[in-house]
């Protein structure tokens, strides 16, 4: 599973048994439930010493101090687990049924070419008001739209010598 995440809830902040736990055992918690998260069911514990990079001693007090409060069970495993992390917090269905979906044609429907859709929204060129330069109207908004003026072409000089 890449990126895999699990649920921490906001009642962590104020949960009586966990907030009695020192900081240093609130972040080896965490981390224990990291590792579950990660596919670690159970840790030897060796190796949940090493992954918490503390001495097997200190885990084993450790694992004592959170066994004590109902946090993990003997195995090293998140007792409230399967209780919080839900089966349903896999989005990887949700997304192949996204992509299924996105593969199919959607429903739209064509207007047949032989159908007549002009609706006559054409605008005579002689109602159009002309503009100011500045984006407005101009002084006599009924004037008739004027073409605009040439620019004399330069004339070829003559050459007198």
């Amino acid at each position: 599973m890449s990126n895999p995440w699990f649920r921490m809830y906001a009642e962590f902040m104020n949960d009586p048994k966990v907030q009695m736990l020192s900081e240093i055992d609130q972040r080896r918690y965490i981390m224990l439930l990291c590792a579950r998260c990660n596919g670690d069911e159970t840790l030897h514990e060796t190796e949940a010493a090493f992954l918490l990079r503390i001495s097997d001693e200190e885990y084993l007090a450790t694992k004592a101090r959170l066994m004590a409060k109902n946090l993990i069970d003997d195995d090293n495993r998140p007792v409230a687990w399967d209780k919080r992390q839900y089966a349903s917090d896999s989005s990887t269905a949700r997304v192949a049924a996204h992509r299924e979906r996105m593969k199919r044609p959607c429903n739209v429907t064509v207007t047949p070419p032989d159908t007549d859709t002009d609706t006559d929204t054409d605008t005579d060129i002689k109602s159009i008001t002309p503009l100011t330069p500045l984006g407005g109207l101009s002084a006599d908004e009924t004037s008739q739209p004027t073409r605009p003026k040439r620019q004399p072409k330069p004339k070829a000089a003559v050459d007198l010598t």
